[in-house]
């Protein structure tokens, strides 16, 4: 389903091109040789303000929760303990496998903001295309 559709009918004739409307008053001021009428202020936008990338953020935490893998947060009191007992060899040899984990995390991470960013993307070129086609 596409977001168009989700929405349903929209009578697009309540609309109208203000920006469009205040230029044509000021070029036909400047065309009679008037001073053109005042602009007025920009009204303040309404509803409210989505933080794009906190929601990119939560959507990867919960996909991530839902296929059980790990946040990435791990309880350092218990890794802390454990580095005590290891031996020094064992300890880079870990260091090792937890760079190669953060990187696959990193990357695996990366993936899936990518492919909610496409998707927004996607949904914003169906509600707005693209001018510079």
């Amino acid at each position: 389903m596409t977001l168009m559709e989700a929405i349903g009918g929209t009578d697009i004739t309540q609309y109208k091109d203000q920006y469009r409307e205040a230029m044509e008053a000021v070029s036909s001021a400047k065309a009679a040789g008037v001073e053109p009428p005042e602009m007025e202020a920009p009204a303040e936008p309404k509803g409210k303000v989505v933080d794009l990338m906190a929601a990119l953020q939560d959507s990867v935490r919960a996909a991530k929760k839902s296929r059980g893998e790990e946040t990435g947060r791990r309880n350092r009191r218990t890794r802390d303990q454990r580095a005590a007992t290891d031996t020094e060899e064992d300890r880079r040899e870990k260091d090792r496998g937890q760079e190669d984990e953060r990187e696959q995390e990193e990357d695996s991470g990366r993936e899936e903001v990518l492919e909610e960013i496409t998707g927004i993307v996607t949904e914003l070129r169906v509600i707005r295309p693209s001018p510079l086609r």
